[in-house]
């Protein structure tokens, strides 16, 4: 090896070693900073540097004070307006018709979806009495995280769609494009060369199907778990410091349902276990097959197999079609988050 050849070496070292340290030490997600956005809706600092207070006219002669936590997202723009809140299930309906959220408005093509993120289920939620409102106010506050994720996923697969397309054409990639690659396949938990395996990891859960597995597992969010740790898809651990011990577990187990900081936690890691975990490879076979068939992978379809997720097998399955079915899950699938527009004030 000549002392050019040696020097380009080492120099192509530095460079990986440097963008290693740029992905593994550089934290992936980026604090959101909640800022005034408008007349109607001011927002003050408290003690707490993470906290703050923000007032929303309901209408002309009544106002409510909500309590306003910053959160990490991954991928999301510093004045997107994704922010959590906790307050009550009342409160939250309340501000939701405010803002004009409304699961009818958005399935018709009449509005999309806000980005509007809740830490926590409002611990009252069970207390609505009217089921349709119930149902409704749940699959809100819920929808947004999921879409949220899956824009994410579908950021880093068309990414790798777009290199695959590189490799045909040029038969070799960028040094940032291949220590992206090793990232992502160290992330879904495959061969680093194999692209095919990594495809079908980096995809999509369909929102209905993530959504009716949110209500059968949380109790449409009024389980102890989810009022304790924000488990809202009831994930399985034998780590005793972050889960919570089952109630009625059987004798001689020794699982207990994790907890998470924020519902968005919860849901990150739930996609991650259909996306990698060997217990739903057939998920994931099902959800190939019918993308190179040009076809959408529906909820209903992932739903049946899934009997691995829980206990009750096949009556968990029966449990989540019905889900979808009968409050009409599958037209979600197609809505989206409002587009994030840098002239735009944050909610």
């Amino acid at each position: 090896m000549s002392s050019f050849e040696r020097n380009m070496m080492i120099c192509l070292g530095i460079l990986v070693l440097g963008l290693v340290a740029v992905v593994f030490i550089i934290p992936l997600h980026q604090n959101v900073q909640v800022r005034e956005s408008s007349q109607k809706i001011n927002i003050e600092n408290t003690e707490n540097s993470n906290d703050f207070v923000k007032t929303v006219d309901l209408d002309q002669s009544e106002s409510i004070e909500l309590k306003v936590s910053t959160v990490n997202f991954k991928n999301i723009e510093e004045n997107s307006g994704e922010i959590n809140v906790q307050f009550s299930a009342q409160i939250l309906d309340n501000f939701f018709s405010k803002i004009g959220y409304d699961l009818e408005s958005v399935t018709a093509g009449n509005s999309d979806v806000p980005r509007f993120f809740l830490a926590t289920m409002p611990g009252d939620i069970g207390k609505i009495s009217e089921i349709k409102q119930r149902k409704a106010l749940f699959f809100s506050t819920i929808l947004p995280i999921i879409l949220q994720i899956n824009e994410e996923i579908n950021h880093d697969r068309e990414r790798l769609i777009n290199l695959k397309d590189m490799i045909k054409s040029r038969g070799r990639l960028t040094p940032i494009d291949r220590l992206w690659l090793i990232v992502m396949a160290e992330q879904y938990k495959v061969a680093r060369n194999d692209l095919e395996a990594l495809m079908s990891r980096v995809d999509l859960i369909p929102p209905s199907l993530a959504l009716a597995q949110a209500a059968a597992e949380s109790g449409w969010g009024t389980s102890r778990f989810v009022r304790q740790g924000n488990a809202i898809f009831g994930e399985w651990t034998e780590d005793a410091d972050i889960g919570i011990t089952p109630r009625e577990r059987e004798a001689g187990k020794t699982h207990k349902i994790r907890k998470f900081k924020s519902l968005i936690e919860s849901a990150r890691a739930y996609v991650k276990n259909l996306n990698t975990h060997r217990a739903y490879k057939q998920l994931r076979v099902v959800r190939s097959s019918l993308r190179r068939k040009g076809l959408r992978p529906t909820g209903e379809k992932l739903a049946r197999e899934l009997k691995n997720y829980s206990e009750r097998g096949v009556l968990y399955i029966n449990t989540l079609v019905s889900i979808i079915k009968v409050n009409n899950l599958k037209r979600l699938d197609n809505v989206n988050l409002m587009e994030l527009k840098t002239s735009d004030p944050p909610i």
